[in-house]
Parts: structure tokens; sequence; C-alpha cells
């Protein structure tokens, strides 16, 4: 059994005198710069990867939105209520006090805001009768 322990001894003296030797640390040093280039490549490779997947996922997404700003130009928007206060505060009368105001709105002289209020009283009350002169406001 002592025998065979005895070959491993010169073999790490070999080893170890290969790495003394300056040729096997230029060796390393070379093995160490080429590990570290081929470290670099591979990160630059994925992030490359990464920017071509953003790429596309942004180019995925413009189509989407002009997709949706197409499809809205073919449908009609309706017009957009007012954001006035005084519209909201309308929205919350009875039906027959928003047409009493609509019509104070019209007489006033504010027609911009009687047409707003009736558009949008017509979308929240369909089926409520609206007398030949409100209806004329909004033609």
């Amino acid at each position: 059994p002592a025998p065979a322990a005895a070959p491993a001894a010169p073999v790490a003296a070999a080893a170890a005198r290969d790495t003394a030797t300056p040729m096997a640390g230029g060796v390393a040093a070379k093995a160490e710069s080429s590990h570290a280039e081929a470290q670099a490549e591979l990160a630059t490779s994925a992030e490359s990867r990464d920017a071509d997947r953003s790429a596309v996922g942004r180019a995925g997404a413009n189509a989407t939105d002009a997709h949706q700003r197409r499809a809205a130009a073919r449908e009609p928007m309706p017009a957009a209520p007012s954001t006035s206060v005084q519209l909201r505060t309308n929205m919350q009368l009875a039906p027959a006090a928003w047409i009493a105001e609509i019509r104070r709105l019209a007489e006033a002289g504010h027609q911009q805001q009687a047409i707003e209020n009736l558009r949008l009283f017509r979308r929240m009350h369909p089926d409520w009768p609206v007398d030949e002169d409100l209806r004329r406001l909004d033609e």
C-alpha cells in the first residue's frame, strides 16, 4: 500500500514546478485573458439579445396603438361632454329639472353649454321626450 502513495508526490511536485515557470505563468495569464474576453462577449451578446427583444415588444405595442387609432377613426366618437362643473352638477338633476336648465341656458345665449347638456341628457335619458325647440338646438 505504501508504494501507491509515493507516485503522487512526484506528480504534485512536477505540477508545482510547471506553474512556477515563467512560461506556465504566461499560459495561465493568456487563459485568464481569453476567459475574460469570452465573458465580455457573452454579456454583450445577452445585452444585444435583450435590446432586440425590447425593440420587438415596442414594435408590437406601436402596431397595436396604430390599429386602435385606425379603428377609432372609423367609428365616429360621440361628442365629449364638457368637463365643466356645471355640467356635472346638471347630470345630477331630475330629467324635468335638467330640461328646464337646458332651456334656461339656451334662452340666456349660452348655446354651446345648452347643446352639451342636451347631448348628454339624450345619452342618459334616451326615452325622455324632448320638445321640438330643444331638438333644433342640436341640429
